[in-house]
């Protein structure tokens, strides 16, 4: 017989879901930390999760899964990010056919197999665009709790229209007490 403590991660996750066992028996992907802000003297918090497939980018960036993140900033407030860890690049202004709004876009989205939804995105800090910041973080985050699967539809710059799926399950939001620090 085989001791649990053995298997990997995926085996395990895998055998929960075949056992039919609860939700809180799956190990979560969500990662926790905590970063100082030297400017504030304060902290932001993160909880973030990659894809479970990654996207394809033009040269001179890496094929690679799209990185979302709740993060709790003590300037910033609270935010879901879109991120490109790796290099790559986001641009509201040249999303093709995603739907342009004032100050940015609109992204499609499902939760589960809900309906076809649309997030509103403006582009990252100091327009970085290796990321973009999703509108209503409040709402979003909710629905990200009750949820296990959501699929968003990205288009990096100069790339093809892809999505990226992320298993949402497990999310704790005020996040642990002691994540670890960075």
């Amino acid at each position: 017989m085989v001791c649990a403590k053995n298997l990997s991660a995926v085996a395990v996750v895998a055998a929960a879901a075949l056992f039919g066992l609860p939700a809180e028996a799956q190990e979560s992907r969500w990662r926790y930390s905590v970063v100082a802000d030297a400017i504030s003297g304060g902290s932001e918090t993160r909880a973030c999760i990659a894809s479970g497939n990654t996207l394809r980018l033009s040269a001179p960036y890496p094929e690679q899964p799209l990185v979302l993140c709740i993060t709790e900033h003590p300037r910033r407030g609270r935010r879901v990010v879109l991120r490109f860890e790796a290099g790559g690049q986001f641009s509201c202004m040249n999303m093709g056919v995603f739907m342009q709004i004032q100050g940015g876009c609109m992204l499609q989205s499902r939760f589960d197999d809900g309906r076809v939804s649309f997030l509103g995105a403006t582009e990252g800090e100091n327009f970085a665009d290796n990321e973009i910041v999703l509108q209503g973080a409040g709402s979003l985050i909710r629905r990200i709790g009750r949820a296990s699967q959501l699929a968003i539809e990205t288009h990096p710059y100069n790339d093809e229209l892809q999505t990226a799926i992320f298993d949402v399950r497990g999310l704790q939001w005020p996040p642990p007490e002691n994540p670890p620090p960075q």
